[in-house]
């Protein structure tokens, strides 16, 4: 029994010494791992754009006059546009009717939104007197001071909206002028020259539009950038850990 015990002694002794020998030892090891990266592409993409759309209503009328005067100078008409307010654009037609005899003629047309229609002449009263007028007088002859200069101021706020003359020259021929007045509501057409006005007629016609507004959704196509991921494969260096005897921590 000693004996199986000194062998036993023996043969595990050197084991525990040279495990005891043993030390931990760091050493490089290169691995492969995984890397996410990122890279920036183009691509198309629909989108939805609110769009304007402007469509345009237009018509014409005939425009009767409502009031009127003449004197041996000037024969003055007066027209009113109804609702002119909601409407974008006005243009007058004036269709001049051939004269039944030639003779000069003035026709001027004023924008009277803001002053509203001049009345007919007041004839001079035994207090007035017949004096020089002003040069800027629109209007002048036989009238009463107090109207000459209230008709020629209101003359001088009204908007100028477009004159021509010799329309009648062509006996034969009607002539048709259209002029562009903007949004008035109150007009004036002033002739100057005709001894009658039979020989001076003409008829005059609205032509209006209007603007109407509306919208729609209008599918579109765009470019745009994106970031997409990729992998990446890359190696690093990483330090393991064994048990080795100590005398390999001496060798080189």
């Amino acid at each position: 029994m000693k004996v199986i015990y000194k062998l036993l002694i023996l043969t595990t002794l050197p084991g525990l010494i040279l495990l005891t020998a043993c030390i931990s030892k760091e050493y490089p090891v290169t691995e492969t791992y995984q890397e996410t990266g990122y890279r920036t592409e183009m691509t198309t993409e629909p989108y939805t754009e609110n769009q304007t759309s402007i469509q345009t209503d237009s018509g014409e009328f005939a425009l009767p006059c409502y009031f009127n005067w003449h004197t041996i100078t000037y024969h003055y008409y007066g027209y009113e546009i109804p609702n002119s307010s909601s409407y974008d654009n006005i243009s007058l037609r004036l269709s001049i009717w051939p004269q039944l005899q030639y003779e000069p003629v003035m026709l001027r047309v004023f924008d009277m939104s803001k002053t509203g229609q001049i009345p007919s002449p007041e004839p001079l009263s035994s207090e007035d007197h017949s004096t020089a007028q002003p040069s800027w007088y629109f209007f002048t002859g036989s009238a009463s001071a107090t109207w000459l200069d209230t008709a020629n101021k209101m003359m001088q706020q009204a908007k100028f909206i477009g004159a021509t003359d010799y329309l009648w020259w062509r006996t034969y021929d009607p002539q048709i002028i259209v002029l562009k007045a903007g949004k008035p509501s109150s007009i004036a057409v002033i002739i100057t020259g005709p001894q009658n006005t039979w020989n001076s007629r003409f008829n005059l016609d609205v032509i209006w539009s209007r603007n109407n507004t509306g919208y729609s959704y209008v599918t579109k196509q765009r470019q745009v950038s994106k970031q997409v991921p990729f992998q990446v494969e890359r190696q690093r260096t990483v330090y393991k850990v064994k048990q080795v005897p100590f005398w390999e921590t001496m060798l080189p």
